[in-house]
């Protein structure tokens, strides 16, 4: 949860690139709670969409998805 609230933290000051490495340090861990799940596929693809790394964050945004909250 740690790298998640700081990923969420750096996107919060468009710190996007700072965002990205926590979000990736949060994917890294395999959280296994599917909204903690949902949100660091669909954060980390937000944020790689926002820097234009859009292929890289087309897997996470469909994984969020199919994922899906609430």
């Amino acid at each position: 949860m740690y790298f998640l609230k700081m990923g969420s933290i750096m996107e919060g000051i468009d710190d996007y690139e700072a965002a990205i490495t926590f979000y990736k340090q949060a994917f890294s861990l395999e959280p296994l709670d599917s909204g903690v799940s949902y949100f660091i596929h669909n954060n980390l693809g937000y944020c790689l969409n926002r820097v234009k790394r859009h292929s890289e964050a087309e897997p996470y945004c469909l994984a969020a998805i199919k994922i899906g909250y609430g």
